[in-house]
This record gives structure tokens, sequence and C-alpha cells, in this order.
């Protein structure tokens, strides 16, 4: 018995969807990037680096699934443009059809271990487990990225208006994040 047309292979389960990614260039935006186009999906890198996101988007794949745009989120013509490069690009079909939100736990991301004072990422790791409620698992970039592949997938067409909280319990269990994160900045 082969595959019902209904179901899309694990591997390709974003194929025929676009996204455009704010920070794709790096961190959990980076790791967003390179899932979403390893399941199919057309990516728009949206992102003040230039350098890094255009480096990215030579590495990912051709012209015709990764994209670059220069982006501030802050800047709504910059926001637009990012959009409208999309659209003329990628054709996308239906704009805005869900809204959902991940809540992430601390990862390690360079942002994170420039706020820290520059720590390397073992060290960073070490400072965001003290705090964590999941004791020996690391949450990483790529964790992120596999929820939100999720909430964009057809496997979530009823799913909307979650925020998604990816924290290891920590939220319901220890309100003192900042106080001892304040320790370290």
């Amino acid at each position: 018995m082969g595959i019902p047309s209904s179901v899309t292979p694990i591997f390709r389960r974003l194929e025929g969807k676009v996204a455009v990614i704010t920070g794709g260039a790096n961190g959990i935006g980076e790791a967003a990037t390179r899932l979403f186009a390893k399941h199919g999906a057309k990516v728009v890198v949206a992102d003040v680096r230039d350098d890094l996101g255009r480096a990215l988007c030579k590495e990912l794949g051709s012209d015709d699934t990764v994209f670059f745009a220069h982006c501030n989120v802050t800047d709504e013509n910059d926001m637009q443009n990012a959009i409208d490069g999309a659209v003329s690009s990628c054709g996308i079909g239906t704009i805005w059809n869900k809204v959902n939100c991940i809540s992430p736990y601390t990862v390690a991301t360079p942002l994170v271990r420039e706020i820290l004072g520059k720590m390397d990422k073992e060290k960073a790791e070490e400072v965001i487990m003290e705090t964590a409620n999941l004791k020996g698992n690391i949450l990483e970039p790529e964790d992120i990225a596999e929820a939100a592949v999720y909430l964009v997938s057809d496997e979530s067409k009823y799913v909307s208006g979650i925020n998604l909280v990816i924290d290891g319990g920590y939220s319901k269990t220890n309100p003192l994040a900042s106080m001892v994160m304040q320790n370290y900045i």
C-alpha cells in the first residue's frame, strides 16, 4: 500500500509554503531558516546582518528557494519591503492565516552570550542551566525551530492563537529567573 496523497512526507512538511523569518541570519532565526528550507519552504531571511544573511542564503540553496532581505523589525518600511519581496519572489497565496507565538526559555545564542558579558557558549549554557528545571537538557535553537515547523505545517492546521511555551516548565514553577540572571549581567 502506498502513502495517501493527503499525507506529507516528514522530510517535506513545509512544501509549498513561504516563510519570512525575521532575525533569520543568526541564533534561533538561523536554525529556523535552515530547518524550514530543509522541509521545502521558500524562505526569506529578513535581518540587519547583511553579510551573515547573504552567506546563509548562498549556503542553503538556489536563488528561487532562499532569499535575503535587509530588515530591521523596528522599521515598518523594512518590514513592508520584506513582505513585498516575499510576495514578488515567492507568490504568497494567503498571508497571516494563523497567528501563534513561541516563548522559549533562555537559549545560549550569540546575542544572549553577548548580553552575559561575551561568554563562550559552554559557560553561558552553565549559567542558564543553573535556573533551569530540566537538568541535563540544554535548550538549543533547533528545538525552537522544530516547534515553529510544527506550527507552520499542515499538522497544525487548526492551531491558532496559542503561545507555545518551551521552557521546561520553568514559568510554572520558578518566577525568579530574572533575579538570578541579573547576577550575570
